[in-house]
Parts: C-alpha cells; structure tokens; sequence
C-alpha cells in the first residue's frame, strides 16, 4: 500500500485486515488503514506497517438512462425529463440533415453528486462513406425541479446550439430568405417554436413536423384548382 503518510509503501500483513467479509484487493483499490514503524516482523526494507485496514465503503452509482430519440420508452427516468427529450426529438424526424447520422440517442443521468442537476445528453454518431463513422453529442446541467414546458424549451435550443456550432446544421430553419431559425420559447406554461420574423407562436414543441405537414398541404391548395376540376357552365 502507498499514501502520503507513508511513502516508499507500507507492508500490509494478512492480520490487519479487518473486515467482516472476506475480500480481495486489487492494484488500485482504496483503503483506510493505520500505521506504525514496521517492527521486527516486518519484511526486509519495509519503513511502515498497516496495523489495521479495512476497506472503503463502494459508493453506489447514480442512475443513467439511454433513450430513443423521439420514441417513448419503458424507463423510470423522472418523466418530465423523458417527456421534453422525445417532443424535440419528434422535431427532428421531417429534416433531412439528421439523415447523415446513424444513431442518435438521449442520456439523462442523475449527477447530482457532482453538480447541484441531473445531466441531459444526446449521443450521435455520424455514417461516412469513406472511413470510419464519427461519434459526438453533448450534455449540460438540469434541475430536477425544472418543469417539463422549461425543460423542452431549454434542451431544443441546447440541441439547436449543439447543431449550429459544431455540426455545421441549421435547425428547424422558419425562413430561408432572409435565413432564420424557429426559436423555442416558453408562453403562456407551453414550449412552443416562435417564428422569429412576426414573432408569433407557430406551434407546440414536439408538434413541428405536423404542422409542416399541415402548411404544406395548405400550400398546394392556395395554388389553385386542378386543370380537371369541375366547372359550372351555367
């Protein structure tokens, strides 16, 4: 054994070990132990000896989950959090930039050890056709007690920053001339997608490929009739 009270190591000898179960230590373990000068006993060239030892107590290991990207899924992670991954994830099914990836996945993971918030992540992994896929994400800090309207705003412009600076992909595009995002907000206890230029809600996060779906059936419309369409003739 080595600490900073004893340096050159410390000889352990199997008496000292004090433990009601029998265990194994292993290069890299921690233990608690207390010294002497080592005495005549002692193996040749051993300054200090362990007279007892025992081992630290494991710390058992906060929860972490993987979840589908827009799917809902079978999990005891606090819902709230579940609920905001998957409606930005629903997001992101009816654009073709996320075509290039072939997995991406939500972590959500109790850090509060660590930080005072549970860690939310997203994992990707890129498919090139030449060479070998590329691997990326990102993660940040949430309360627990964060509502789930906050959450949702707070992890699609999370994602949107992720995309936008390090992915080179812009998303969900509002605007193409001048070029403008939808913007996540939260109005009126909703997480919502705001359309930058009137400034208007345009719809509920998690709800932004059915309404695209919607406006451009509303589009095809507006175009006119069909060239066959029924006429009067009277």
């Amino acid at each position: 054994m080595d600490s900073s009270q004893t340096p050159g190591g410390c000889w352990l000898p199997s008496a000292a070990i004090e433990s009601e179960d029998a265990f194994e230590l292993n290069v890299g373990d921690l233990i608690d132990f207390e010294w002497k000068q080592s005495d005549a006993e002692a193996p040749k060239d051993w300054r200090y000896q362990a007279t007892q030892a025992w081992p630290q107590p494991q710390v058992p290991r906060k929860p972490k989950w993987l979840l589908n990207l827009n799917a809902d899924d079978a999990t005891d992670a606090p819902r709230h959090f579940v609920e905001a991954c998957h409606a930005v994830g629903r997001d992101t099914q009816c654009f073709t930039e996320f075509n290039k990836y072939s997995s991406l996945n939500w972590t959500i993971e109790d850090t509060t050890d660590e930080i005072p918030a549970w860690t939310i992540g997203l994992n990707a992994v890129e498919t090139r056709a030449n060479g070998p896929n590329i691997p990326s994400g990102f993660g940040f800090g949430l309360p627990c007690e964060t509502d789930v309207a906050t959450a949702t705003s707070v992890i699609a412009e999370a994602v949107q920053d992720w995309l936008s600076g390090y992915e080179f992909v812009l998303w969900p595009v509002s605007s193409r001339s001048p070029l403008l995002l939808f913007a996540p907000e939260v109005r009126d206890g909703n997480a919502v997608w705001i359309d930058r230029a009137a400034g208007s809600v345009t719809c509920l996060i998690g709800e932004l490929c059915a309404w695209r779906a919607s406006a451009q059936v509303t589009q095809s419309y507006s175009r006119g009739a069909p060239s066959n369409a029924c006429r009067s003739t009277g």
